[in-house]
């Protein structure tokens, strides 16, 4: 039988979380800096050995011998009861420990890596913080810009972003009524406006922006909210309480990317040249006029100017 400890290629460098205070781990930060320490060891006797904790866990791009031999691309880091260090694959714990001690040890090792890692993640609030109060300075006042500026659009103008919003559908279009004999085709082949033709004579960017799911001020409201309940947060020494705090930050981070897309979107949106587009859909000059009137007033290039 083939020894699996044979031909074993170089092992390349790669990161080690350790999650312990103990002074003999801070040196360990991957496999080479593991390697020189004077604990570590490559291999371990199978039945003599005793576990006395967990104390690191890795993630390697290729396979690497754990103490008994076999390859493994993740697994732990384990301290044994003289003072061994050595690497244990993921599923190889239970085999050569006794299973209540190693199934406790991982228990334990699980609980203090969630708590260590949401500490970390805790740590960055004050960054995501910062994010917030830029994206409410930026965001939020092109946002009422889009608003107050659909709001005071002529009607066929309204109609026209409306419907968009609506289908989500970016084309601004003319709508002009079917014959009798394009009525009874689009019937047959269910088209969804079967009594009409749609003439596309533009297409309006950033109409996304209008969306409810992009409406930047109630995403910077629950943003808010979220931060106010994380800032000092330190409940976190049960599954469930860390489950709560991990839930929020991940809906915070979620928050603030949506809010960044929304503003992507808003810049497209408010460039007058987009707007422009919207005189197309109306009829009369003073309607045309009173567009182009909106369009200086709300588009980003007058905030520019006003800048």
């Amino acid at each position: 039988m083939k020894d699996v400890t044979d031909h074993q290629p170089p092992v390349k460098n790669f990161p080690i979380d350790v999650f312990s205070d103990h002074p003999d781990m801070i040196s360990i930060k991957d496999y080479e800096s593991l390697q020189q320490h004077p604990h570590f060891k490559e291999s371990i006797p199978r039945d003599t050995s005793k576990l006395d904790s967990l104390v690191g866990e890795y993630r390697s791009p290729q396979k690497v011998k754990c103490a008994f031999g076999h390859p493994h691309m993740r697994g732990y880091l384990v301290r044994l009861n003289d003072e061994t260090l050595t690497l244990l694959g993921h599923n190889c714990g239970e085999n050569h420990f006794d299973v209540r001690d190693y199934i406790r040890s991982k228990n334990a090792f699980t609980a203090l890596r969630d708590r260590e890692l949401l500490k970390r993640r805790l740590a960055s609030l004050e960054f995501l913080e910062r994010r917030f109060q830029s994206l409410f300075s930026s965001a939020l006042p092109l946002f009422r810009a889009a608003q107050k500026l659909c709001s005071e659009m002529p009607a066929q103008a309204k109609l026209q972003i409306d419907r968009m919003r609506r289908d989500k559908d970016s084309r601004i279009v003319l709508l002009s009524s079917a014959d009798g004999r394009e009525r009874d085709i689009n019937k047959i082949l269910q088209n969804r406006h079967s009594d009409l033709n749609l003439e596309v004579i533009g297409v309006l960017q950033g109409i996304e922006c209008l969306e409810q799911r992009y409406n930047v001020f109630q995403l910077l409201k629950q943003s808010k909210e979220l931060i106010a309940s994380l800032q000092g947060e330190t409940a976190y020494s049960t599954v469930f309480e860390r489950k709560s705090v991990r839930q929020r930050l991940d809906k915070l981070e979620a928050g603030l990317r949506q809010i960044e897309k929304a503003e992507r979107y808003l810049h497209a949106f408010l460039a007058s040249d987009n707007l422009n587009q919207l005189s197309k859909c109306v009829d009369g000059s003073g309607k045309k006029k009173q567009i182009k009137l909106l369009v200086s007033k709300w588009s980003m290039e007058h905030r520019f100017k006003a800048a």
